[in-house]
């Protein structure tokens, strides 16, 4: 996996536990 798509995946877990999200 791109570092880029790595650091993508991060970011969208980040969001979806920030908001609480399943």
């Amino acid at each position: 996996m791109d570092p880029a798509e790595t650091k993508r995946a991060q970011l969208d877990k980040g969001l979806c536990d920030d908001l609480s999200w399943p």
